[in-house]
């Protein structure tokens, strides 16, 4: 039986703006398990992920009374697939989930 270990799949301590990680390499596949933003603000921030340009799969709004949002779910994301994040004030994004080989 394989032994699954979550990592972090994307960092960034003060991302102001549009970031796209690498696309997922060939033979991969990445679980995005969950999606941490953290902005000491005193206004109201927007904060998203997509994948492909696509749909947003997650939107949150930091507050200087709620500067924290987190995400929890399942996205898979196959080779070739970029996930972007974008935040409009100086934001730490933490990104994980699970890297797994492609049968």
């Amino acid at each position: 039986m394989a032994t699954l270990y979550s990592t972090q799949l994307y960092s960034n301590g003060s991302l102001n703006g549009v970031d796209t990680l690498s696309p997922v390499p060939a033979g991969y596949i990445w679980i995005v398990r969950q999606v941490t933003f953290f902005a000491a603000t005193v206004s109201p921030a927007g904060c998203f992920a997509n994948i492909n340009g696509g749909g947003m799969i997650f939107y949150g709004e930091v507050t200087a009374s709620a500067p924290y949002i987190d995400w929890s779910g399942r996205h898979v994301l196959e080779a070739g697939d970029e996930l972007s994040i974008t935040t409009n004030v100086s934001t730490l994004v933490l990104v994980s989930g699970y890297v797994l080989t492609a049968p």
